[in-house]
């Protein structure tokens, strides 16, 4: 069986998704970014601030390239994963790719809340964190919509994990 990637942006909850696919499906689940961290022994936000993000992209398209040793998998991607390195083509070359589409008002309300624990975001002003969601999102959407499985969410009470696991019988 093919691993499963989910993409989107921060928020969009691909860890809280990806943990419930992995048990629903029987796979196990990785996040890309701790993968990246235990590798380097240093948290995703020391290897930015030590080595800058090119090195950071780099590793992380040798991480993703290696999930394929392994299969019956969910991976939960970083927010920019698809964007660079070919890593989109890659990712629906060697796997499934579902993108978590969610509406950049359910994003800030989520992201509001947790907040200061991600340095992409702290200090930002309301306003500045909806206009960095909806720029940010503008600037990913192309990569995002080459997925093979869109999932788009609009509201809080939608049971994702259904609607993947329903579209991957489909597809198969």
């Amino acid at each position: 069986m093919k691993n499963i990637y989910l993409l989107g942006f921060m928020g969009s909850g691909k860890t809280t998704v990806g943990q419930k696919l992995a048990t629903e499906l029987n796979y196990s689940w990785e996040d890309l970014d701790k993968i990246i961290a235990r590798r380097n022994e240093m948290s995703v936000r020391d290897i930015f601030r030590t080595y800058g993000e090119a090195f950071f992209r780099k590793e992380e398209a040798n991480v993703l390239r290696n999930t394929a040793l392994e299969e019956k998998r969910v991976i939960s991607c970083g927010g920019g994963t698809p964007c660079f390195h070919n890593n989109m083509r890659w990712i629906n070359e060697h796997g499934i790719s579902v993108f978590l589409d969610v509406d950049t008002e359910v994003l800030f309300q989520r992201l509001q809340k947790g907040q200061e624990a991600r340095p992409l975001l702290q200090g930002k002003s309301p306003e500045m964190l909806r206009q960095f969601i909806s720029n940010k999102l503008a600037e990913r959407r192309a990569f995002y919509d080459q997925a093979g499985i869109i999932i788009h969410q609009s509201e809080e009470d939608i049971d994702v994990t259904q609607q993947i696991v329903e579209r991957i019988k489909k597809e198969q």
